[in-house]
């Protein structure tokens, strides 16, 4: 199987372009300042994939887990962008989901802040208590919410769900049952003993095997990166002008998922 880290490398090169052409222009509502703020992200985290895979080229170590937390954290910026993102959605709706995303931050920073801090009289846990209240107050105000259950609701006031991913209606770059394994997969491996350390050599066959991980690791990242990037340039196409042809299209071939599929093809046969 090839290891597509050249791939990887353009489709961080296109992202970093995107970036530096949309870094200028005006932020005009909260859609575009959190499509920035999360392609950004996205970028970085490949950027950062591509340093760890450094190593090999010198036929040194990889951390393999490393790679596989990176690619899923990649993976979690493509979906809250997609999310928060999403064409087509009505005002309430999309004042909904990002007060969701907002609320959670507020509850979870005042935990935070309030465990570190021993003076409880310190005006930033005012602020923070100020800020999850008026989230509050925006979610009770808002008509989606409102149409939801009572226990939902309840449970959604708690701050404890930054996402309700089941409400995107949107493209996505692979099946959500090929996205749950793989995410399952790299999630088995931010563990102190991971999947890849279980199955380095004795199931080396198996989807955790060391290079069966490196192959997944690299062409997810390459893979969520090439569509975070084709929905920025839906989202901020004004701002990025028309993209080059070469960029376009490579990102179009990434999409036909070709490499990953004849790799689940030669995975089963050899299984």
């Amino acid at each position: 199987m090839k290891i597509r880290v050249k791939s990887l490398e353009k489709i961080v090169a296109i992202c970093e372009a995107m970036h530096k052409r949309s870094r200028s222009a005006s932020i005009a509502n909260e859609r575009i300042f959190y499509a920035r703020m999360l392609f950004n992200k996205g970028m970085l985290h490949g950027r950062s994939l591509c340093l760890q895979l450094e190593p090999a080229k010198e036929g040194d170590e990889i951390d393999f887990p490393g790679i596989a937390a990176l690619t899923r954290v990649l993976i979690e910026s493509h979906n809250a962008f997609v999310y928060l993102t999403e064409s087509g959605l009505t005002q309430c709706e999309r004042e909904f989901r990002i007060t969701l995303m907002q609320l959670n931050q507020s509850s979870d920073l005042l935990k935070i802040t309030d465990t570190l801090i021993e003076n409880k009289a310190n005006p930033t846990l005012y602020f923070q208590k100020a800020s999850k209240s008026h989230s509050i107050n925006v979610l009770k105000n808002n008509s989606v919410f409102n149409s939801l259950s009572e226990k939902q609701r309840a449970h959604l006031l708690k701050g404890k769900s930054p996402y309700l991913m089941e409400r995107y209606g949107g493209p996505r770059p692979v099946t959500k049952k090929l996205e749950s394994a793989i995410y399952n997969l790299f999630s088995h491996n931010v563990h102190s003993y991971g999947l890849s350390a279980s199955y380095s050599s004795h199931g080396a066959m198996t989807p955790a095997g060391f290079m069966n991980l490196l192959f997944l690791g690299v062409e997810a990242a390459i893979i969520f990166l090439a569509h975070l990037a084709k929905q920025y340039q839906n989202v901020r196409g004004r701002a990025l002008g028309t993209m080059p042809k070469c960029d376009k299209n490579f990102i179009e071939e990434t999409l036909l998922l070709t490499h990953i599929n004849e790799w689940k093809n030669k995975l089963v046969y050899q299984m």
